[in-house]
């Protein structure tokens, strides 16, 4: 079950970012860059380019566009510290729910 206050501040939300895991991709059957067998880079490395760090990451740009952010994560992660809501779970589990509850989709 999701949060009462959580669902109450999405409804009423203009804008909403959902964070996610880098494991949402595999769980939700698109490859991964990273899989040394089916990955999309297939060599089991990043890409030169990804290893930069972005001007602003994708925390700060939903915030600067004035989006409400959640990170759903079965872990902590530094992120969190950013971020207006942590919701502890496997995203291909509580997204579908949090997805129903909040916008009745």
């Amino acid at each position: 079950m999701i949060d009462a206050t959580l669902l109450g501040t999405l409804r009423r939300a203009r804008h909403v970012a959902i964070l996610t895991g880098a494991g949402v991709s595999a769980e939700s059957g698109i490859p991964t860059f990273r899989d040394r067998l089916t990955g999309l880079c297939g060599s089991g490395t990043t890409r030169p380019s990804s290893r930069r760090r972005p001007a602003a990451s994708p925390i700060e740009l939903a915030r600067r566009a004035g989006a409400t952010t959640v990170q759903v994560n079965p872990n902590p992660t530094d992120a969190e510290r950013a971020v207006d809501h942590v919701l502890r779970g496997k995203a291909g589990q509580l997204l579908p729910d949090l997805v129903t509850q909040a916008f009745g989709a």
